[in-house]
């Protein structure tokens, strides 16, 4: 999982279309887009910043084949920076 989160963090596009053609459940999707390095276990500050990159480059894919993977990406990533600012306060 961790791979997969590091692959759509370098390129969101080909995550997404990797996401698509081997039919990956949302569930796999979202819980690959969440799974931060382990370097930022104790940092939030470091796991809000890799959550917000994330974010930023599933809110850049266009193409039209991949808006619904794009979606689910966005949501879990949505949802995972509100809990991180809940559990740590930032």
């Amino acid at each position: 999982m961790i791979a997969l989160g590091q692959f759509s963090e370098k390129d969101m596009g080909s995550f997404l279309a990797f996401a698509r053609d081997h039919v990956l459940s949302p569930q796999t999707i979202a819980d690959a887009v969440v799974m931060l390095p382990l370097e930022t276990v104790d940092e939030p500050a470091l796991q809000l910043g890799e959550v917000v990159k994330r974010r930023n480059a599933a809110a850049k894919v266009s193409d039209e084949s991949l808006q619904e993977y794009r979606a689910s990406v966005l949501a879990a990533l949505d949802a995972a920076a509100l809990r991180i600012k809940k559990n740590y306060g930032e």
